[in-house]
């Protein structure tokens, strides 16, 4: 009983970090896919772009501490 626990613990550690991993990706299609886009989605663009910068900000001060 504590294998089969152990085992859908693993099981659903690895599915969330795949559905982590898959969620990044469709969020960097989405970004590419407005930026190859027209002018329309400008906006839009601007505010990916700032947030990717905020969290890249974020990473660089806490490898700084």
């Amino acid at each position: 009983m504590l294998q089969s626990t152990t085992k859908l613990q693993h099981q659903l550690f690895e599915r969330e970090q795949l559905l982590a991993e898959q969620k990044k990706q469709y969020d960097l299609l989405k970004i590419a896919k407005t930026i190859d886009g027209s002018s329309t989605n400008t906006r839009e663009t601007k505010l990916k772009i700032n947030t990717l910068i905020r969290e890249i900000d974020k990473c660089i001060i806490q490898l700084h501490e």
